[in-house]
């Protein structure tokens, strides 16, 4: 009975070779692949867990960047999981806040075409001036989408498949949140923020211009640019830090 794997050179066939695997190896095997599957099914069951949390977060106009460091990630994440929101936020408020040229820098990087509109909108924002801004934020997450970050769900989750994202894309822009939500059921709803795109784009809502309504934008711009086509753009060396894990 072989141990180990034995391989027999055919010296009349220079480019083939029989290979006898030991019972004992084989059963590694398969005990490695069971582990893999076991491993597969717990990371899509975290990665389930990850995306209705931050959709929570979507719900009250904040996304993630992929730049947030893993500890503070999960400690967002924990807090939301204990309907500690208002901690969750604040979190995300004081990152953006203190990281404008970092964001700008890598939003340029990736999309170079954009850096006047960026540069430009990043100003206004410093400059307080919060109604211009959050306006070129959100048209700026738009046109990364090619326009259909606003259109109805159905064209969106069509655009999306298209391309190369995490499955968390879909899951959290693919349905409604205060962001697209229509304007008409805005107030009756779940959502716990007023930025709303409809409103501010079409001049329904005037009283926009914050600055947290501003780095909400901010927070939209940066998800998009991150995730939308985040594989395609690791492709091209153009990913960026991947400090928020990637479950999907």
């Amino acid at each position: 009975m072989p141990t180990e794997i034995q391989i027999k050179i055919n010296k009349n066939k220079s480019d083939n070779s029989d290979f006898a695997i030991s019972p004992d190896l084989f059963n590694g095997i398969e005990l490695l692949k069971k582990q893999f599957d076991q491993i597969s099914k717990e990371t899509k069951k975290l990665a389930e867990i990850r995306n209705k949390l931050v959709s929570v977060l979507a719900n009250h106009g904040w996304y993630l960047s992929a730049d947030i460091d893993g500890q503070s990630y999960f400690k967002i994440l924990s807090l939301i999981q204990n309907s500690k929101v208002g901690e969750a936020t604040s979190i995300l408020s004081k990152y953006y806040s203190k990281n404008l040229n970092k964001l700008k820098n890598n939003l340029t990087k990736k999309h170079p075409d954009r850096q006047s509109i960026f540069t430009e909108a990043f100003k206004a924002h410093k400059d307080k001036k919060y109604f211009s801004s959050t306006i070129l934020f959100l048209s700026q997450a738009d046109g990364i989408c090619e326009g259909n970050m606003f259109r109805r769900k159905k064209i969106f989750k069509e655009f999306i498949a298209k391309t190369k994202s995490p499955d968390m894309v879909e899951f959290i822009l693919g349905q409604e949140s205060a962001i697209d939500v229509d304007t008409r059921k805005a107030d009756k709803s779940n959502y716990f923020s007023d930025l709303n795109r409809h409103g501010v784009m079409h001049g329904i809502h005037i009283d926009f211009g914050k600055e947290i309504n501003s780095l909400k934008a901010i927070s939209l711009l940066c998800f998009i640019s991150d995730f939308v086509n985040r594989y395609k753009q690791a492709d091209k060396g153009t990913g960026g830090n991947s400090g928020l894990p990637q479950l999907a």
